[in-house]
């Protein structure tokens, strides 16, 4: 795969490495709001449809219920796709053409939108979602989907994506991010003593600082009844620290303080 490498970055120690997805997911399998219907000799574009040619579908999308767009397909050193044509970069129309339409009836609208009544503005949002569509289709056949791999300062791999249609760099930091500021916290150790005078040892919430606490409990605690086992408590801190080291590879302690009602 190194050969499909689009970018290389070093981000808090990690590297994001953006590759060219060379088998994504066409996005017209996709819950889409519009039906893509195309023409072509040579290309298989767009959704599978049941038009029998060009002037049924140009009669289709001509009824009064139904809201379309144009496509235009470019076939110079690949393909793309738009709804506005080429003209800019090819006046005469040698190397591009109407394949087809993007369109949505009505009730497409009311169920994609969880409306009874079509609104104006609904109307507008429903033509940008297909020019969205017809967007996202063209990177898809210009080859322009996206996959990462990023990985920690040993090489390994700590994440990865695939079939991203926008650049996913930002995504990349912010995982990145969120792995560093975690490797920030440190588990907490708790030890308690149970109203039967067990000790007890159990990991508690991260915090930013090792630390280690022992909680004195039970209600005879109270009463000054659970004085005389201080000396205990202490005698054994030693012992109940190494073990919880012992347990707990990534443990912190650093200090700890007896609490008492």
């Amino acid at each position: 795969m190194q050969e499909f490498l689009v970018e290389t970055e070093e981000y808090k120690g990690h590297i994001i490495e953006l590759y060219q997805d060379t088998d994504p997911e066409s996005p017209r399998e996709w819950d889409n709001l519009g039906k893509m219907v195309c023409f072509h000799r040579q290309y298989d574009l767009g959704d599978k449809h049941n038009f029998a040619d060009g002037e049924e579908l140009v009669n289709f999308v001509g009824a009064r219920d139904v809201i379309s767009l144009p496509l235009y397909l470019i076939d110079h050193s690949g393909i793309s796709m738009n709804t506005g044509g080429y003209r800019h970069c090819d006046s005469q129309g040698w190397d591009w053409g109407q394949v087809g339409y993007i369109y949505a009836t009505k009730e497409m609208i009311r169920k994609g939108f969880g409306v009874k009544h079509i609104r104006l503005n609904t109307l507008q949002r429903a033509i940008e979602i297909l020019q969205q569509e017809v967007k996202t289709y063209d990177k898809y056949l210009t080859g322009n989907v996206l996959g990462y791999i990023i990985k920690d300062a040993d090489g390994d791999v700590v994440d990865s994506c695939w079939g991203l249609y926008d650049n996913p760099t930002d995504e990349c930091k912010g995982i990145v991010d969120s792995i560093v500021d975690k490797a920030k916290h440190f588990p907490k150790a708790e030890v308690f003593i149970t109203k039967t005078h067990k000790f007890r040892a159990r990991i508690r919430e991260s915090v930013e600082e090792p630390s280690y606490e022992v909680t004195v409990g039970g209600e005879e605690w109270q009463n000054g009844k659970g004085v005389r086992h201080i000396k205990t408590i202490f005698s054994q801190m030693e012992h109940i620290i190494s073990e919880l080291k012992a347990e707990y590879g990534t443990l912190y302690i650093k200090n700890y303080d007896l609490i008492l009602p």
